[in-house]
């Protein structure tokens, strides 16, 4: 569906409330663990040091950082504790403004009626309406221990989610959340991975892509904005500007003449007598002035 297909990193990225380590986890390398050790859940995710989501955020200074342009994002999870056992909430922050302002979504391993959430952060605060919804997984909760993949689809018109076992070839559609829960109204695509705190939860995460249309750049786009062509473009429109300049005065120098021609053509027809060879060879030189300008 997307032209690019980009492996986001794991070595750099906005951490917070969660313990972080990047390796070999659960059969994949470059994989990346989050804990979330940091006190309490709460839909107050104000204090910086404790409560709320654990985040790991793609960093601001990404080159696949672009607003206004429909994306996706994808992953593999594994959860691997909780307390009590066999719980998670493991997901993705999208739209990602700051630590304080995304959207997201998570999914849960157990609790069949709300087998996936959504929501939104603003000021570090969950809003309430309708991006605040979950519903059940039409393939099931996800399993424990075992890696699973996740994907989500942003576009102007909504946010569809989907879900397999690892290793399946098709995508189960888990929801489609119209455009009222594009909590921006902006598309900003920058994403991260959450785990919620308060429940002693741990989560891998491996394969984080991202997937979009990068706009086409053809070799003469790119060689415009190279710095020795800059300066022969610039020669060469500065030339092209002189020449406008000569051109304009000689049109108006000719103007002028024809101006001239004109009235002694006047003066010819109202007041002169005798040889008129002249009037003829001075209304000739007009017309002659005025097929050239």
């Amino acid at each position: 569906q997307f032209t690019d297909n980009v492996n986001l990193s794991f070595a750099s990225g906005v951490v917070r409330k969660c313990t972080v380590e990047q390796g070999l986890f659960a059969g994949r390398g470059d994989s990346l663990s989050l804990t979330a050790d940091r006190g309490g859940w709460s839909h107050d995710d104000t204090n910086d040091a404790t409560s709320g989501w654990c985040s790991f955020l793609q960093d601001t200074g990404s080159s696949e950082v672009v607003s206004n342009q429909s994306y996706a994002v994808s992953a593999s999870f594994f959860n691997v504790k909780g307390n009590p056992p066999g719980i998670g909430h493991l997901g993705f922050a999208f739209n990602v403004i700051d630590k304080c302002a995304f959207d997201f979504v998570y999914w849960r391993m157990v609790y069949p009626a709300g087998c996936w959430q959504s929501g939104s952060m603003r000021g570090c605060k969950w809003t309430t309406g309708p991006q605040v919804t979950m519903g059940t997984c039409p393939d099931g909760l996800p399993s424990n221990a075992q890696w699973f993949d996740v994907k989500i689809e942003v576009a102007s018109d909504g946010v569809t989610g989907y879900k397999k076992a690892a290793g399946a070839g098709a995508w189960t559609k888990q929801f489609n959340l119209k455009s009222n829960t594009l909590f921006n109204n902006v598309l900003e695509m920058r994403t991260g991975l959450l785990v919620a705190n308060g429940y002693a939860n741990q989560g891998y995460f491996n394969n984080w892509m991202l997937h979009f249309d990068r706009p086409t750049t053809t070799a003469a786009a790119s060689a415009c904005c190279n710095g020795s062509m800059s300066e022969e473009v610039s020669s060469e429109l500065s030339a092209l500007h002189g020449e406008i300049a000569t051109l304009h005065a000689e049109s108006q120098e000719t103007k002028a003449r024809i101006d001239h021609l004109e009235e002694e053509v006047f003066e010819l027809k109202v007041g002169a007598s005798g040889d008129h060879s002249g009037e003829m060879g001075e209304m000739g030189k007009m017309e002659a002035l005025k097929v050239h300008f």
